[in-house]
């Protein structure tokens, strides 16, 4: 749980929602890409590495209607 109202993955209770349940997500990226303080822990490429999180949430979404 975050409270920041910050991060991208945050939902109204707090809960990291992350994208987990995604199989391809667990895989290549097994820890969560936190949207907080990217610049601390993050590679440069952080913000492609967000995109490529958010392409595999559209195609799930597509897959298991």
């Amino acid at each position: 749980m975050c409270y920041s109202g910050k991060c991208i993955w945050e939902d109204s209770t707090g809960n990291c929602q992350f994208p987990t349940y995604i199989p391809e997500v667990r895989e290549k990226y097994p820890h969560f890409l936190c949207t907080n303080n990217p610049s601390d822990e993050n590679p440069e490429n952080f913000n492609e590495m967000i995109e490529e999180v958010r392409e595999l949430q559209k195609k799930y979404k597509i897959r298991w209607k």
